[in-house]
C-alpha cells in the first residue's frame, strides 16, 4: 500500500498536546497540509530499541552524513523485567517493575494466576494497576492486594492485561487481554522477562525510511508479521524513542493486515524540509486502528503499541 502525505504538524511533546494533535492526525488524510513551521526535534531521548542501518553509499558513512536507507528493527512491546518477592509475615508479594512500552498514562490489571502464559487459568493473587507514565514507561514497586498463603509457587505465571481493574469490572471484550506475560519459576526472589504473549508474541516487524533531498520526500515502508488476520493498526512517526515516548511527528498509512497476519505499507510524505535526525524518533506500530486509539481526544486501550523501534544511524 502506499500513499502520500503533505507535511503534518509536530506536537509539542507535554502529553496533552500530543493527545490533541494524535486525535487530529488519526483523522488527517493525503490533503492535510502544515499550518506552523517544525520546532526543533529532540535529539536526547533515550534509546534503548534495536535499531540497525544500511549504508548504501560512501557519502552515507561519512560523520553527519544520512544514509541512503535507514533500516530499523521493530520489537514488540511491551517488553521489561518484573522481581517478584514474597513476605513470610504478610503473606504479600511485592512486584518490581522496569517495563516500556505500555500507552503513555495508561493503566492495566495485573494478576498472578494458576496455569501458564501458554495456558492461563484462573486468578491467585491481585495487584493494584499498573500505571505508566507519560513515556510509557513503568518503574515502581506493587504489593499484591492480597495474600499468597503458600508463596511463589511452581505452575503459576504473571500477567499483565490490556485493561485495568476497573475496566476488567465492567464489558468489553478486548480489555482482559493478556499484553504481557511471564512463567514463574521458584523460589523468590524471581524475575520475570515479561514479554507479549504467543500469538502476539510472535509479532516482528521493520521499517525503513528514505529522504530524498531533491524532492523533499520522506519515504516510510513497514513490513509486518505475526498480526492478526485482516486487522488494521494506526502506525505513526513519533518524537522520542521507545522507552520515552512523545509527539506525532508524521502519521503513516494504516497497516493493514492480509489473510496471513502480514503487511506491507509504504507512505510518501511530502515538503520534508530535513532528513530524518540521527536519534530523537521513533515508528511505532499500535493495536487498534487509527479510528480507534482515541475518543474524544483521549487515547483508548486500542492506543497501546504492539511494535516499536528507534531510529538512529
Amino acid at each position: 500500500m502506499v500513499s502520500r502525505y503533505r507535511r503534518n504538524v509536530l506536537l509539542p511533546a507535554a502529553i496533552l498536546g500530543f493527545i490533541a494533535i494524535l486525535a487530529a492526525a488519526c483523522g488527517s488524510d493525503s490533503s492535510t497540509t502544515a499550518t506552523s513551521p517544525s520546532p526543533t526535534i529532540p535529539t536526547s531521548a533515550s534509546e534503548t530499541g534495536t535499531t540497525s542501518t544500511e549504508n548504501t553509499s560512501p557519502a552515507a558513512t561519512a560523520p553527519g552524513a544520512v544514509p541512503a536507507a535507514i533500516n530499523v528493527a521493530l520489537s514488540a512491546e511491551p517488553s521489561g523485567t518484573v522481581v517478584l518477592t514474597w513476605d513470610a509475615q504478610t503473606k504479600k508479594v511485592s512486584a518490581e517493575l522496569h517495563m516500556t512500552g505500555f500507552a503513555p498514562g495508561s493503566k492495566h490489571a495485573m494478576h498472578i494466576h494458576k496455569g501458564s502464559c501458554a495456558e492461563q487459568g484462573e486468578v491467585l493473587v491481585p495487584f493494584p494497576d499498573v500505571v505508566a507514565d507519560d513515556g510509557g514507561a513503568v518503574n515502581t514497586t506493587l504489593v499484591s492486594s492480597e495474600p499468597a498463603p503458600n508463596g511463589l509457587e511452581p505452575g503459576t505465571f504473571l500477567n499483565i492485561h490490556l485493561g485495568s481493574n476497573e475496566d476488567l469490572a465492567g464489558s468489553g471484550s478486548l480489555l482482559p487481554t493478556p499484553i504481557s506475560c511471564a512463567d514463574i519459576t521458584p523460589p523468590a526472589p524471581a524475575t520475570l522477562e515479561m514479554k507479549p504473549v504467543p500469538p502476539a508474541g510472535n509479532r516482528q516487524g521493520s521499517a525503513e525510511l528514505k529522504y530524498d533531498v531533491d524532492k523533499k520526500t520522506l519515504t516510510v515502508t513497514t513490513k509486518v508479521s505475526g498480526l492478526e488476520p485482516d486487522s488494521q493498526h494506526a502506525a505513526h512517526v513519533h518524537v522520542g524513542s521507545c522507552s520515552a515516548q512523545g509527539a506525532v511527528k508524521y502519521p503513516l498509512d494504516a497497516v493493514v493486515a492480509s489473510s496471513d497476519g502480514t503487511a506491507d505499507t509504504t507512505t510518501v510524505i511530502e515538503n520534508v524540509d530535513q532528513p530524518p535526525p540521527p536519534s530523537g524518533w521513533y515508528v511505532n506500530i499500535h493495536l487498534g486502528s487509527p479510528s480507534q486509539i482515541t475518543d474524544q481526544g483521549k487515547p483508548t486501550p486500542y492506543f497501546q503499541p504492539i511494535l516499536c523501534g528507534d531510529v538512529g544511524y
